[in-house]
């Protein structure tokens, strides 16, 4: 299909020009003129009986694609509102205040927020003819807010089908039957709309409020302005129709001057219909709200009016001088020609300091005019998201004849410039010249109470939490947000990718198959950026998400940056995604209106094709894959994507929407950060295939060369290899090769060594390599051919008896030695190193040879075979351009809702269409946090630290900002034994923005200790210096931990046979081992424990019995997963059945009593699904039982596990007394953790409640996992219960309730009447959605072996130093006293 010809919203071509006309041609909106005031013909108005009555031709209007819009006034800035002055402006100008409470301080605004009149209706037909304002048939709602959440018609949540597929009365319409209209072949040009024109539910709410006009407005223009309502609005002043609107992310305003007067009371009503032919366009994931959701404003202006301004600023090459730019329009809505008027702008820094002025004048004659204003502004301080430095615009509207002021208006300016430089690999999204990494989240606008209405209190709770949590940016999916969030944005700082409201999900090739949407959809994302170009927080526009590709995606483009532009291409031919779309053209030319800003496309599968694209966007991709595409642009066996040249490696990479936090989730997130996105130091990866990977030392940037990568090493910068290959040899012989450019030959410069083994140099005009720290040498001089404008390759031999030096093939120099061994030890090997001077140089690739090689081998020594080391830089600047992405995503979007009886609870329609797939944030609807916002924090944590030499208290320190020095932070380090603190220091730092360094802690002494089975960890934090918006003084912002290893002795053994001794009692059914304090009780028909006493008190109800079950996560139980969860229930784990062969009694001695059981635990199936299992307890004289555990899987269990899929867990379950109230243990806390998912927290020693462990997901789920557990312990009586890994840590958790897999609100759990207490040797991680588990993240069905340690405690009992103490036990040995 061709899309040639113009459409009636389109530009044309011609330059641009300085009437107000020719403005709104470019920004695409000369059809708006004439004006509304000027009249609206009888043909096109709804039809009704009188006013805002009922509507006899609404098909005309609700499916008619073509028909978005009537008498609406073009778009303009958020805050093109009119002030009496420049200094009520400013005084209204409160930071993070809303928009609203901004302009409601200006006397020609007033704020129609509060109490409407309002009626409800199910279907179009049943409004009457008329409607009398001054009835009892009104109710009262809140505006703004959706009417579904105060009481009126049903809530609905679907993900991709539209909103009437989830009502009630099951609209289920197929698309065909809606799109048959939009056949050419079929249907009368009208869509086929639920309750149009029949007795179909399409829900209707009638709002109505009396509205003032203030006496003194008198001679002005007045304008209503509704920011948001969803989905189509008819509006009248009393009788009188006004306009009409579809597009429900955008505001519609309309001119109502001729329809009011002042002095004078009216009725303002307006007709809102919940579905239309803009569904198709509104096929979004997430729940569907009608109404008035966003604020309503009257404001006034006087006849020559500062109607728009588009705010621009240009930084210099060197990023430190600025250009601002101003476009103003000025509209003259008089019949006359109104004379000269000048704009006066004033700019002032953040403190409101004058820094400069500019002005424009021009002749408010006809419609008025524009003018251009452009002034110098020197080093402005730079806005960015880490130090959002906000100028303040007034623009004032003078007029000429007499000097007065007219009107004012503020802007907030931000001086910073967005790039990306594509068209090489390693490209990356810039801010002010530096690479960026995008750390954020899509946000959808969600409130648990108000629904799509969100305050301006929950925005500031939104921004402030993510940058808490260290995100830097927000997509807002998938629709323009309340402007307010764009403001605040500008104000805390934060990158936004601003999204057009384009999403065809229901059938997402309408737009390429059809014409019918075309303007519509552009409409969107021109009425996006006009409203929102000024604001300093959008890098990036959005055309739309999971819409094809399409003709109406390429005008987007063009009217982002310019039909022009080089990346902007006339067909879809090579960008479709899917391939199955219709390829369609789109030759028209389109002046840009933010070409300032990135371009992003989100297609189902990502942006990866579509070349106006400037950022890879993948979506819900593997970790391999990501990396993949960016080395190469190939998808290589991806497990979701299969095999396909997809890609571009010349663009960043920055995910649309990826580890979807479906529930309980976020287990990818640790790899795609700390391997590559953003690691604790950057690595060049060894090629050899030895794993000597060499840590990037400084900030070096990393270039596209002609044959792979180059490395360009400064004086402070280098690669250092902790642990090379051991250079010592008795025949002396090995290989050094460097292949560089830029190199200078006359400065001092250190290429390559190994302290004590080798060192290769430049030095005046010489290349000299020595060995044995100096006992041998050879020197070369530089050959005059050799030049520092391309790569030259440098080589030197070490042989038995001689050095050689080579260059480009060819021997420069040779010298004999004697040496008989060259001692390098255990010194790292470094890549460049000190120079003379500032010199710097790009290398191509680093080789070291365990051998010497020979003239031919050092003449291409990348083709050397088996270097020991090997460093081309690829997988660095592979690395470069992979710049993060959107989590999917912010907020669960459930609503809070009241059972029949009271009960409250979270709503997400689960018996709707979708079910529970809202539910995937990383905050609670009410803005709790979830447990996986921990691990994206420490992910996103812009400094980490990797180890160097811990016993010596030395680290590498990654400053991952791109903004900010590390002076700005205080950091401290704390080394514990156990948990005991026994150092601690602070830090100070000057890491500048990208940087890495090696640092040694202050103070650092390396530990030592007598203690036995003492366990060392080091923790670095860095934290606030200073309060901030967000967070206050003390904040931390980032952690690191390790394990320190420190030789320790052995854990104490106790001698067995000075316990207390044991006494057993058998009968038919039960085994009784008592001792000191304690009565211990086999049953031997369940092979476990029936009871522990201890104190005289019971410390369990049954157990431990081997479990490999867990309520499955809902990335297990949901089909776009895989749904292994069904495996399970199929093989009948979720019940899983016990059978005991033979229970054996021994004696050891006196003191110890072995019982060992032989059973099978199985799934309720019919082929016994399961493992056949061994225990072997131990009590012993003090207490402490030790379970010992063998567990075989069966080939059922094998066979229908399958290659792919994986258990939930193997470990003990133990059915603990309720009467416990405490939990404490030893391992990552305090917050939840799984295997895949445990880096934001800390290893130590946690306690909390018990109620506390529970973590409330919705539908309830497993949760509570507590990983690298060491013990554990049940408290808050008297004697509680404590269990102890012996070899390897565990992970632990606890769980009340009886009907947790089951259940499907928190309401409806019921109490088991114990606490399962779950001691597990293996835990499957949780993954994400669609991508699952990382393999070593799963638990197979294989062999597995593991005990652990119980034991009464008591308040005196020091858990830790049980811990660490041992019972011989024969050839085994067991935690305990």
């Amino acid at each position: 299909m061709s899309e040639q010809s113009p459409s009636s919203t389109d530009s044309d071509s011609a330059p641009f020009g300085s009437t107000r006309r020719r403005f709104l041609q470019v920004t695409g909106l000369a059809a708006a003129l004439p004006l509304a005031s000027e009249g609206t013909s009888a043909a096109s108005v709804p039809a009704t009986t009188n006013g805002p009555g009922r509507i006899e031709n609404l098909s005309a209007y609700l499916e008619n694609p073509e028909r978005f819009e009537e008498n609406r006034e073009p778009t303009t800035a958020t805050a093109a509102m009119p002030y009496e002055s420049a200094q009520a402006a400013r005084d209204a100008d409160v930071k993070f205040a809303p928009f609203e409470e901004r302009f409601a301080e200006s006397s020609y605004v007033r704020l129609l927020n509060g109490d409407w009149n309002f009626q409800f209706f199910t279907n179009p037909g049943q409004l009457p003819p008329s409607f009398d304002h001054d009835s009892g048939n009104w109710d009262t709602v809140a505006v703004p807010e959706p009417w579904q959440t105060q009481g009126y018609d049903e809530r609905i949540y679907t993900n991709w089908r539209p909103t009437w597929i989830g009502y009630s009365d099951a609209l289920a319409m197929e698309w065909s039957e809606f799109n048959d209209a939009l056949n050419p072949q079929a249907g009368d040009g009208k869509l086929n709309i639920p309750g149009v024109g029949d007795e179909r539910p399409d829900p209707v709410g009638v709002y109505n409020r009396t509205i003032s006009i203030p006496a003194e407005w008198d001679g002005r223009e007045l304008f209503v302005r509704f920011e948001g309502v969803k989905q189509a609005a008819f509006v009248w002043i009393d009788d009188r129709y006004v306009g009409f609107q579809q597009g429900s992310m955008t505001p519609g305003e309309f001119d109502i001057t001729d329809c009011v007067t002042a002095g004078r009371d009216h009725e303002l009503t307006v007709q809102v219909y919940r579905w239309s032919d803009a569904e198709a366009l509104e096929c979004i994931d997430m729940h569907k709200y009608a109404g008035i959701y966003r604020s309503v404003y009257l404001y006034a202006t006087p006849q020559v009016h500062l109607r728009d301004f588009d705010v621009r600023q240009e930084l210099d090459d060197e990023y430190r001088d600025a250009t601002l730019c101003v476009d103003a329009e000025v509209a003259n809505y008089g019949d006359d020609e109104a004379g000269a008027y000048t704009v006066r702008g004033v700019l002032r820094d953040p403190d409101g300091g004058r820094v400069t002025t500019l002005s424009g004048t021009g002749q408010a004659d006809g419609d008025g005019f524009v003018t251009s204003m452009e002034t110098s502004v020197e080093n402005p301080k730079k806005w960015t998201a880490e130090h959002p430095t906000l100028y303040t615009l007034t623009l004032e509207l003078v007029r000429e004849a007499d000097g007065a002021v007219m009107e004012a208006s503020l802007e907030k300016v931000g001086f910073r410039e967005y790039s990306v430089d594509r068209g090489r690999r390693g490209a990356q999204v810039r801010v002010n010249g530096r690479p960026v990494n995008v750390r954020g989240a899509n946000r959808h606008e969600v409130d648990p109470e108000t629904g799509r209405t969100v305050s301006a209190d929950l925005m500031r709770t939104d921004i402030e939490l993510m940058k808490q949590f260290n995100l830097n940016a927000v997509r807002t999916s998938h629709y323009p947000n309340d402007p307010t969030f764009l403001r605040l944005a500008d104000e805390y700082g934060l990158y936004v990718v601003d999204e057009a409201n384009c999403e065809t999900h229901w059938n997402q090739p309408v737009l390429a198959s059809t014409t019918a949407y075309h303007d519509q959809a552009v409409a969107r994302f021109r009425r996006m950026l006009l409203r929102d170009r000024n604001h300093a927080s959008v890098f990036a526009w959005s055309t739309g998400n999971e819409a094809g590709t399409a003709a109406e995606h390429l005008h987007m483009a063009g009217l982002g940056v310019g039909s022009d532009d080089e990346y902007v291409p006339t067909t879809t031919e090579e960008t479709r995604l899917p391939k199955t779309d219709s390829v369609e053209t789109f030759e028209k030319d389109v002046e840009g209106l933010a070409g300032d800003r990135l371009l992003y496309h989100q297609p189902n599968i990502g942006g990866w094709e579509v070349e106006f694209c400037d950022m890879l966007g993948p979506r819900y991709i593997d970790v391999e894959s990501m990396v993949s595409l960016a080395a190469d642009g190939q998808l290589k066996d991806s497990p979701r994507f299969g095999t396909y040249d997809y890609g571009d490696p010349t663009r960043p990479i920055v995910m649309g929407e990826y580890n979807h936090a479906y529930g309980n989730s976020l287990g990818l997130v640790d790899r795609f950060w700390n391997e590559y996105i953003q690691p604790p130091v950057r690595l060049a990866r060894d090629a050899s295939g030895h794993g000597n990977e060499g840590t990037v030392v400084g900030a070096p940037a990393v270039h596209d060369a002609a044959d792979g990568a180059s490395l360009t090493l400064g004086p402070d910068d280098r690669v250092t290899v902790e642990s090379p290959p051991d250079l010592t040899s008795s025949d002396v012989e090995f290989s050094v090769a460097v292949s560089v450019a830029g190199l200078d030959t006359d400065a001092a410069v250190e290429l390559a060594s190994k302290r004590g083994a080798f060192r290769l140099v430049t030095k005046e005009g010489r290349f000299v390599f020595s060995v044995g720290g100096g006992a041998a040498s050879v020197a070369g001089r530089v050959p005059s051919s050799f030049t520092d404008d391309r790569s030259h390759t440098l080589v030197a031999v070490c042989r038995a008896d001689s050095l050689d030096l080579y260059l480009d093939g060819s021997r420069l120099a040779r010298s004999e030695h004697s040496l008989s061994s060259v001692d390098g030890g255990d010194a790292p090997l470094h890549i460049g190193g000190e120079t003379s001077g500032d010199e710097t140089v790009a290398y191509d690739s680093v080789s070291v040879f365990d051998r010497a090689l020979s003239k031919e081998a050092a003449a291409s020594p990348t083709a050397a075979e088996a270097p020991v080391l090997a460093y081309t830089f690829e997988s660095l600047l592979r690395d470069a351009s992979l710049q993060g992405g959107f989590i999917w995503e912010w907020s669960n979007q459930s609503l809070n809702a009241t059972t029949d009886n009271g009960q409250q609870y979270q709503f997400y329609h689960r018996e709707g269409p979708a079910g529970s797939f809202c539910l995937n944030g990383m905050v609670w609807a009410d803005r709790r946090v979830q447990p996986e916002l921990w691990e994206l924090k420490q992910c996103h944590q812009p400094v980490k630290v990797a180890a160097r030499d811990l016993t010596a208290g030395e680290v590498y320190v990654t400053n991952h900002h791109a903004f900010t020095s590390l002076s700005e932070l205080d950091a401290r380090w704390e080394l514990a034994c156990g948990d005991q603190t026994v150092q601690s220091g602070e830090l100070s730092l000057d890491i500048p923005p990208g940087a890495t360094r090696p640092v040694t802690l202050d103070g650092f002494e390396t530990p030592s200790s007598d203690e036995p089975g003492a366990e060392y960890t080091l923790t670095i934090s860095f934290a606030l210096s200073t309060s901030t918006p967000w967070a206050e003084r003390g904040h931390e912002v980032a952690f690191s931990q390790f394990e320190v290893p420190v030789d320790v002795p052995e854990p104490k053994t106790v001698d067995v046979a000075e316990m207390p001794t044991v006494s057993v009692a058998e009968t038919d059914g039960s085994v009784v081992v008592s001792g000191e304090g304690f009565e211990y009780t086999f049953d031997r028909e369940a092979g476990t424990l029936a009871s522990m006493r201890a104190n005289e008190t019971e410390l369990i109800e049954r157990g431990p019995l081997f479990n490999f079950w867990r309520a499955p996560i809902m990335n297990e139980s949901t089909s776009w997963g895989g749904n292994v969860a069904e495996t399970w229930r199929k093989l009948g784990l979720d019940e899983i059945q016990y059978a005991v062969e033979s229970v054996d009694i021994t004696r050891a001695n006196d003191c110890v009593v072995d019982v060992t059981v032989e059973g099978r635990a199985v799934g309720d199936a019919d082929s016994d699904p399961g493992f056949a299992t061994t225990y072997h307890y131990r009590v012993f004289g003090n207490g402490a039982v030790t379970v010992e555990v063998a567990a075989e899987p069966n080939d059922p269990l094998v066979d229908g596990i399958g290659e792919s899929e994986w258990l939930p867990k193997v470990g003990l379950q133990i059915e603990v007394a309720d009467r416990f109230s405490t939990f404490e243990w030893y391992g990552r806390g305090p917050e939840e953790t799984y295997p895949d998912r445990k880096s934001g927290m800390k290893l130590g020693r946690h306690a909390g409640s018990i109620d506390d462990q529970f973590v409330p997901y919705v539908p309830p789920t497993d949760n509570g996992n507590k990983t690298e557990t060491r013990w554990a312990a049940l408290t808050g009586e008297s004697t509680g219960l404590a269990a102890f890994a012996d070899e390897e840590p565990m992970n632990v958790s606890l769980n009340q309730w009886s009907n947790l897999a089951e259940a499907d609100y928190v309401y409806e759990l019921e109490d088991r009447g114990s606490v399962a207490f779950n001691l597990d040797h293996a835990v499957t991680g949780v993954g994400g959605t669609p991508v699952p588990p990382f393999e070593e993240y799963r638990v197979r069905p294989e062999p597995i072996s593991f005990s652990v340690t119980l034991r009464p405690v008591t308040d005196d009992s020091d858990l830790m130093e049980l811990a660490t103490r041992r019972l011989q036990k024969g050839d085994r040995e067991e935690n305990t006293d």
